[in-house]
């Protein structure tokens, strides 16, 4: 095997296995719009309900923090990302959304 047919196979090689992790992370961002819905729908309820009853305090938006989650965990794709939010700030976003 020459060289050159062993470069080339390395980038038919690295083409495939490119195009099998593309597919998988569409999958699982896919999988993450029906959690992003109920969260939208879920938040609309609670609001609704507490100006029922007059609750009216400050708080991030869920879907305000779930969003900094997500872009926190998608770090890698930085140069592609407008604005990203730190890990700092995904992190305190993720603790303050699991705790509510």
């Amino acid at each position: 095997m020459t060289t050159d047919t062993a470069h080339t196979d390395r980038v038919d090689h690295l083409r495939l296995e490119l195009r099998a992790a593309a597919e998988k992370f569409a999958a699982r961002i896919r999988d993450a719009e029906p959690a992003a819905a109920e969260l939208a729908d879920l938040e609309g309820q609670l609001r609704a309900a507490e100006n029922l009853v007059g609750l009216h305090e400050y708080r991030p938006s869920a879907r305000e923090l779930a969003a900094e989650v997500v872009t926190g965990l998608l770090h890698a794709l930085q140069p592609y990302l407008r604005p990203l939010t730190s890990r700092a700030a995904a992190l305190r976003a993720s603790d303050e959304l699991t705790t509510r």
